[in-house]
């Protein structure tokens, strides 16, 4: 059985002035004991309450007051517990000095400093006493007085035990009450504040349950999803960092509440992108189903994000979302101090590795997710990639719709191209894994579109190759992109989408 205080400086403040006030009480009702068993010569309990009783109280209150809140408990309440032990064994069972027993049951409870042994070895004294008494002293007295002070001391003694019982009863329940109060303020202010970054589920993790807040971690099965805004490094490099905090908070808004409507829980912000997790704390049997249903709900959302943009003069974004399950450690991962629930794992990175992949609008997923939800995919392209960290090649799945009782799917938009009466001549170089190449490629752009353009050159490109074009009229101006499409006729073209910037750069 736990306390119902923990020991906080405001548990001693509360327990220092209710056991003070209680102190005084109790010398001021020994005292006026003391008087009456001289006024009935009753000598031994009379000197009982002079030379112990009294001074226990006297000393507590001094112990007290030095922070010694323990000793003096236990001073007193020994005190207690001998006084009535006496009272009974001089005035016999009729005086009602055993009911005062039972008020010392409640005490035991509310030393908050007695360990729970301590608290049962009292408790297991007081009831043995109490058996004892009744069955060997109940006949018994030393004193025999008029039955109207018997009548006296055994209302007084009932009385006393009501009053005891009251005041006990009526601690614990407000404590209770104080202490429900202060649980639901502090539930309120964690799901206030830590909502904000955490999902529901999260939250009541930490809130139900008590090991939600201790370090550590469990292998599961989840999966997961990242996000990340195409060129949105060069996007902050030309705005104000005001106006990049505003566009960011505008669509964290909405895929916020697109995540939580599916019960993905939002792992982290990381700048620009985001990580999610579908399967903990809480998994369900369609956590991949759920994430694939997000991820198309999140990227037909930035139609209503990009129109807002337009509206406050910002650009327009587009993001690419990847997709992968397997197994990971999940947990509250971090120190004491400070802590975060998040994943590790090869599959986390796994899941990075694949949303390096993506262009703009687009959602790519692993093998993974696509056995565990094929049936109701609607997949437009299969593409063989090998990962860094792998050692074999992997398929990742384009994924442009889910059927069933999600049923989302994206528009699909034709290409609609201006073909350019004087190719533009450029040059280019290539990365892979964010690493720059030193050759330098010559090319020559034929067409473009809204996000791609015709790419005709002699250097042999992969699809999925990263660019970095430069123009040679200035070298200035420069753009990033993606191949998306391989074209071989009698001569070696690529579709190539761009990242950053946009086809107006073509224009000028």
């Amino acid at each position: 059985m736990k306390t119902i205080f923990s020991r906080d400086t405001s548990s001693h403040g509360r327990f220092f002035i209710i056991t003070q006030g209680a102190y005084l009480i109790g010398l001021i009702v020994h005292s006026i004991l003391a008087v009456i068993f001289y006024l009935i010569s009753i000598k031994e309990l009379m000197w009982f309450n002079i030379l112990y009783s009294i001074p226990a109280f006297i000393i507590a209150q001094t112990l007290n007051k030095k922070g010694k809140y323990n000793i003096a408990f236990s001073i007193v309440f020994t005190a207690l517990f001998i006084h009535q032990i006496i009272g009974i064994i001089f005035l016999g069972w009729g005086f009602g000095f055993q009911y005062l027993l039972f008020y010392l049951i409640g005490l035991t409870f509310f030393n908050i400093y007695w360990s729970n042994k301590i608290r049962i070895i009292m408790l297991m004294i007081i009831i043995l006493s109490y058996e004892g008494l009744y069955f060997f002293l109940k006949n018994a007295q030393v004193y025999t007085l008029s039955d109207i002070h018997r009548q006296l001391f055994h209302l007084s003694a009932s009385a006393g035990l009501m009053i005891a019982i009251a005041f006990l009863t009526n601690y614990y329940v407000q404590a209770a009450i104080k202490a429900e109060k202060n649980l639901e303020r502090k539930n309120q202010f964690i799901k206030k504040t830590f909502g904000k970054y955490l999902s529901d589920n999260v939250v009541n993790n930490i809130l139900e349950t008590p090991e939600g807040l201790k370090l550590g971690g469990e292998k599961r099965k989840v999966t997961i999803l990242m996000s990340d805004i195409r060129g949105f490094t060069k996007i902050s490099e030309n705005l104000p960092a005001e106006n990049v905090i505003a566009i960011l908070n505008d669509y964290l808004e909405t895929m916020t509440e697109i995540i939580l409507k599916y019960n993905g829980t939002i792992d982290e912000f990381i700048g620009d992108a985001i990580l999610v997790i579908f399967g903990a704390p809480y998994s369900e049997s369609d956590d991949s189903q759920r994430a694939v249903a997000c991820a198309l709900e999140m990227q037909k959302a930035m139609k209503q994000v990009n129109v807002l943009n337009k509206t406050n003069g910002y650009p327009e974004l587009e993001i690419g979302i990847a997709i992968n399950t397997g197994e990971v450690v999940v947990g509250n991962i971090g120190s004491d101090k400070r802590a975060k629930y998040g994943v590790v794992g090869k599959d986390v990175n796994l899941t990075s590795r694949i949303e390096s992949y993506t262009i703009g609008g687009q959602i790519l997923i692993s093998e993974n997710t696509y056995k565990e939800c094929e049936n109701i995919l609607e997949i437009s392209d299969t593409e063989k990639v090998m990962p860094k960290g792998l050692n074999k090649p992997i398929n990742i799945f384009d994924v442009t719709g889910i059927q069933g009782k999600y049923n989302v799917r994206l528009e699909k938009k034709d290409i609609e191209w201006q073909v350019l009466d004087t190719p533009i001549k450029i040059t280019f170089s290539v990365f892979r894994e964010k690493d720059i190449y030193d050759e330098i490629c010559i090319g020559r752009v034929t067409k473009i579109s809204e996000k791609y353009f015709e790419l005709k050159s002699d250097t042999k490109l992969d699809k999925l190759d990263n660019l970095k074009i430069m123009f040679n009229k200035n070298s200035n101006e420069e753009i990033y992109g993606k191949v998306v499409k391989l074209v071989y006729h009698k001569e070696q073209k690529y579709i190539v989408n761009i990242t950053s910037s946009s086809n107006k750069i073509f224009l000028k």
